[in-house]
C-alpha cells in the first residue's frame, strides 16, 4: 500500500511532467510558426522582385523612348490581375532620374521610390535589381535595360506586405 504522502509525490511528479511537456509543446509550436512567417514573407519578396523583374523588362523601351503612354499601358494591362493585386506604387525614372511615370495607390501610404532609386542607385547598377523591406513594403529597383544591355532608366515598385 503506498503511503499518502508518496501519492502527493507521484501526483505532483505527473503534473510537473505534463507541464513541461505542453511547455515544450507550445514553445515548438512558436518556433515553427516563426519559422512560416519567416518563409512566407521570403516567398512574397522573391515573387515581388520577380515580378518587378518582368514589368520592368516590359517598360524598358517606354523608358528608353520616353514614351509615358507606353509605360502606362504595360502598368494598365497588368494592373487589376491577381499578378499585381497588393502593388502599391509604380515609378519609372530615366537615367537623369526624370519621372516618366508614377502610379500610387490612393488608400496606401506613399513610399519615396524616387528617394530610394536616387539614394541606391549605385547598388541597382552593380547588380541589375534591389529589394528593400521598408517594413510596411516590399520595394524592388530595377535598372531597366535596352537590347543593347544598355541601362536607359530605372523602375521601381512598392508592394504592400
Amino acid at each position: 500500500m503506498i503511503d499518502k504522502q508518496t501519492k502527493i509525490r507521484i501526483s505532483l511528479t505527473v503534473a510537473f511532467l505534463v507541464a513541461l511537456s505542453m511547455a515544450a509543446v507550445y514553445s515548438m509550436h512558436i518556433h515553427l510558426s516563426a519559422r512560416k512567417a519567416s518563409d512566407l514573407q521570403q516567398l512574397q519578396m522573391t515573387a515581388s522582385q520577380e515580378k518587378t523583374i518582368l514589368l520592368s523588362a516590359m517598360m524598358a523601351g517606354g523608358i528608353k523612348w520616353k514614351k509615358t503612354m507606353a509605360i502606362a499601358n504595360v502598368h494598365a494591362t497588368y494592373a487589376d490581375t491577381p499578378m499585381t493585386a497588393n502593388l502599391s506604387g509604380v515609378l519609372a525614372i530615366d537615367t537623369k532620374e526624370n519621372e516618366l511615370y508614377s502610379s500610387y495607390l490612393e488608400s496606401d501610404a506613399k513610399t519615396d521610390l524616387a528617394g530610394l532609386v536616387k539614394t541606391h542607385r549605385a547598388d541597382i547598377e552593380a547588380s541589375q535589381y534591389l529589394s528593400l523591406d521598408t517594413g510596411t513594403h516590399f520595394v524592388t529597383m530595377v535598372a531597366a535595360i535596352d537590347k543593347k544591355y544598355d541601362i536607359v532608366g530605372y523602375v521601381a515598385m512598392a508592394w504592400l506586405k
